[in-house]
């Protein structure tokens, strides 16, 4: 079965057509007509803008739309879209066990620097205790005396240590927990399409002086059809986008962005 792409290439190229000719009849930029011929659907926006752009297309080249369509709907089948659902998936078990791999190790080197810890500990004992057998009653009395201050003071610096060790992990849990929250407002209509936390959220079209925002527990992901139509705001702070007129860019917020 003919794909969309090689149909639209081949009956470009029977009717002697450029790229160029097609771009100046359709309005569509040459890259994403490029897109369209390799089948590379990624490279545009978004599902509504290839739909469009497939039926323009195909209008201009004198081709039935609606057949396109069905072709471009029999690419990109469940099945296809189960199998790259099915990669996602083994992509996140693989980061989750690298995660794990992670926190394993971070363990194991806080167990051995306690088990340091203890051997100085001990040997420093053992070494006093021995050592006072070489002293006179008095002199030993001493020495345990300051024997017994720098345990205790070890001891302290131990115990100190941890409520700033859970002092710091609550912070940082506080933080993590704060999320992220994406305010958007257009001044003019925008196509958008938003990922939060690896789930679609939102694809659709923004009209003029919309506003609508999106919440994220770790990261939000934006493609934006015309990114100077859109004033942005991460957690109430402004965030600046550098891109021209009709340029479509792609912009993604993490907890460390905040």
């Amino acid at each position: 079965m003919p794909k969309v792409g090689s149909k639209l290439r081949e009956t470009r190229e029977a009717k002697n057509l450029t790229l160029k000719d097609v771009e100046q009849a359709t309005n569509i930029r040459r890259k994403y007509l490029e897109a369209l011929e390799a089948g590379e659907y990624e490279v545009l926006p978004g599902e509504v803008y290839v739909k469009g752009f497939i039926r323009n297309y195909s209008e201009c080249l004198g081709l039935n739309p609606e057949e396109l369509l069905a072709l471009y709907k029999n690419e990109n089948s469940p099945l296809k879209i189960e199998e790259q659902i099915d990669n996602s998936r083994s992509e996140i078990k693989e980061k989750k066990q690298n995660e794990g791999s992670f926190k394993a190790k971070i363990h194991q080197e806080r167990q051995n620097n306690y088990l340091v810890y203890f051997v100085v500990v001990v040997v420093l004992a053992l070494g006093i205790y021995f050592g006072l057998e070489m002293f006179s009653p008095k002199e030993k009395s001493q020495l345990a005396t300051q024997a017994e201050t720098i345990v205790l003071e070890k001891k302290t610096e131990q115990v100190l240590s941890k409520p700033v060790q859970e002092q710091k992990t609550v912070t940082s849990t506080a933080t993590k927990n704060q999320g992220l929250t994406l305010e958007v407002q257009a001044s003019r209509r925008c196509w958008v399409f938003v990922v939060a936390d690896g789930k679609k959220i939102y694809e659709g079209i923004l009209e003029k002086d919309a506003k609508i925002s999106w919440q994220a527990r770790e990261k939000l992901s934006v493609k934006l059809g015309d990114a100077t139509a859109l004033k942005l705001e991460l957690n109430k702070k402004a965030v600046a986008l550098k891109a021209k007129d009709g340029e479509v860019i792609e912009k993604e917020f993490t907890v460390k962005d905040i």
